[in-house]
């Protein structure tokens, strides 16, 4: 078997790697995961498709090559969709008792699987928030940068407020609760601290997504453009949080605007994709599975705020208020 995730393997390290796995085949129909039951394991399509539904709806297929139940299964938590093979259909099957042992002895191997499991879950949130964004009305104006620095940025400037630490930050992610001081000490030099004035726009819709930011303080909504030069707010942040990830990971343009809210300025730290290349090891290891913690947070509220929407149907259209409530949690 030389599957490209098991590429670079000698014939003993895939015989070795291939027993942390064990190998499932599926009828047409026959359930892999179903959601709602804790995950105690990550899989891996070797032939055929799966399909993943919410709530009898259809999310998503899963074709070869592609990682399955990694949003809960890398974290052990509860499963938000379940996966049937949609054809006869083939998988490797990693325990969650092997996962460590993956981790630290096939390192690439959990990388890669990683990885995927990163491009996968953003690729979910990306046409999450395209379906939202499709669902509302638009009743805020599309926000725009100024074309000239007021006063107030100015004499920010000149005081040089100093940026938050942003290691205590790092710490309140999940995964990283427990991480060594180096280690977050290095995520943390590969960062840009940057105040951002009241009202003022992080990140715009349709701007290249080469940077996720953490926000350390502050808050921040999240709109998408609706037509006629109207947004629609999918959210409100408030730090700690991480945003942005799904267009650095995907090299997408943004598919949503980030403004800090007019009741105060706020800190956030720039990771440009240059700088995520730029970690190697256990700090490009830890920072991505946190990223993945965030993203399956953002899964979840996602099936929510589509139930939402789907009760909404017909009724009357999907107003700001409603999404605030769905779409809370870490990320955007």
């Amino acid at each position: 078997m030389r599957h490209e995730i098991f590429s670079g393997l000698t014939d003993s390290q895939l015989t070795a790697c291939l027993g942390l796995f064990r190998k499932k085949q599926l009828r047409r129909g026959q359930r892999l995961f179903e959601a709602g039951r804790r995950a105690n394991s990550v899989a891996v399509v070797l032939r055929g498709t799966l399909l993943a539904t919410v709530n009898d709806q259809a999310v998503g297929r899963l074709l070869e090559g592609e990682v399955v139940g990694e949003a809960a299964g890398f974290q052990g938590k509860a499963r938000t969709a379940t996966v049937r093979a949609a054809c006869d259909s083939v998988v490797l099957v990693l325990p969650a008792d092997n996962i460590e042992a993956l981790r630290t002895e096939f390192t690439f191997v959990y990388d890669r699987m990683l990885e995927r499991g990163l491009l996968q879950l953003a690729r979910r949130v990306q046409d999450t928030n395209r379906r939202v964004a499709l669902s509302g009305n638009g009743q805020l104006a599309q926000p725009k940068r100024p074309r000239v620095r007021e006063l107030s940025d100015l004499w920010a400037d000149v005081v040089s407020l100093a940026p938050p630490d942003l290691v205590p930050v790092l710490r309140t992610f999940e995964g990283l609760e427990h991480v060594d001081e180096e280690v977050l000490a290095a995520i943390a030099a590969s960062a840009d601290a940057r105040r951002v004035p009241a009202g003022r726009p992080i990140c715009l819709e349709g701007e290249l997504g080469d940077t996720l930011f953490v926000l350390g303080s502050g808050r921040v909504r999240v709109l998408r453009n609706t037509r006629g030069g109207r947004s629609e707010e999918l959210a409100v942040l408030t730090g700690p949080t991480v945003f942005g990830t799904g267009g650095l990971l995907l090299g997408e343009r943004r598919n949503a605007s980030c403004v800090v809210t007019e009741d105060g300025a706020a800190w956030v730290h720039a990771l440009s994709a240059d700088a995520l290349l730029g970690l190697r090891g256990e700090p490009a290891r830890v920072l991505r599975e946190s990223l993945m913690a965030s993203l399956r947070l953002q899964i979840r509220n996602a099936g929510r705020l589509l139930a939402d929407i789907k009760d909404a149907a017909g009724t009357e259209p999907i107003s700001g208020s409603l999404m605030r409530a769905s779409a809370g949690g870490r990320g955007s």
